[in-house]
């Protein structure tokens, strides 16, 4: 760069002065993210040798201690993961033996130890009035925690109610694979019938309502996001969810849920994966791909109703 053409720089110094002033006092939440799935396939959960694992140093991973303060991440929602415990997601045989409540255990221990390890910068909330005390008084990181299927619950809602008393503060109704709970999108996409929520997927979400615990829709069936938007009485989420209007993946939220979800007061938190931003053919993205969902969704429904789920 020449000194000659210095000005055709934008200068976003007021913006990023204002950034500054506004997450000083109103954090940053950001509804899902993976990270404790790559500490179970890279490290089995082995975070004490501080010579392979330093979350407040420099990880290869998206994300750290530092990654997080440098984004201004106020709340972070961990999400524990396991997978749909059947090589072909569409299987419809729910009655074999797994590991995925053991599993989800696991993912919930090592949250909680990660905590445990750096409570200079972090800290385990409960509910949105302490996250955001916290965070405010402490300038530390408030985190929470989300479940990412309801096959992690092997059929019990007394595992569900179970993962509340953990921490849990929201679980998605399905990953990329159905359960009796109700149909998922991937399902849908492998030429299954989309037979939204179930009956016992009802009595699921008056279950998560009584508690307080969030139904979150990313993943489910667009016949699935109807259904529970029809019977739930709390505000639900999308964690981790795009918009179908500019990137048509069964994943992704069409206009007519978005309008309900208005009406619902819940919110759609923007994927960042390239998959579900990607508007080209070659699937590739950048930042400016999730801007665009974000501000379609304000431009159709409004600033209340989106957030990031990255």
């Amino acid at each position: 760069m020449t000194l000659d053409c210095v000005g055709d720089v934008e200068d976003y110094s007021k913006e990023l002065e204002l950034i500054e002033k506004l997450s000083k006092k109103n954090p940053i939440v950001d509804t899902h993210n993976d990270f404790p799935y790559l500490v179970r396939t890279q490290l089995r959960y082995e975070i004490e040798n501080d010579n392979c694992f330093k979350f407040d140093g420099k990880l290869t991973s998206n994300t750290s201690i530092l990654k997080l303060i440098k984004g201004k991440i106020g709340i972070q929602f961990f999400s524990c993961f396991i997978e749909c415990k059947d090589d072909d997601y569409l299987y419809q045989d729910f009655n074999k033996p797994n590991s995925a409540v053991r599993d989800t255990l696991e993912q919930i221990d090592i949250i909680k130890r990660l905590v445990d390890k750096y409570p200079k910068y972090l800290n385990l909330v409960y509910n949105s009035k302490d996250a955001l005390n916290q965070f405010q008084m402490t300038n530390k990181i408030s985190i929470t925690m989300g479940v990412e299927g309801l096959h992690q619950v092997d059929l019990s809602l007394g595992v569900l109610r179970t993962y509340f008393d953990l921490g849990v503060r929201y679980i998605t109704l399905t990953h990329n694979c159905d359960n009796p709970f109700a149909t998922a999108a991937s399902s849908v996409t492998g030429g299954l019938e989309d037979k939204g929520l179930s009956a016992y997927g009802v009595n699921c979400i008056k279950e998560m309502n009584r508690l307080g615990l969030m139904v979150d829709l990313s993943h489910v069936s667009y016949k699935t996001m109807l259904d529970v938007l029809k019977e739930t009485r709390c505000p639900v989420i999308f964690s981790h969810s795009s918009v179908y209007k500019l990137t048509p993946n069964e994943r992704n939220v069409r206009d007519d849920v978005l309008m309900k979800l208005k009406e619902n007061s819940g919110v759609c938190c923007v994927n960042f994966f390239p998959l579900f931003i990607s508007q080209n053919k070659d699937r590739t993205a950048t930042i400016d791909d999730a801007v665009d969902h974000i501000i379609y969704i304000i431009n159709l429904i409004g600033w209340k109703y989106v957030g990031f789920g990255s």
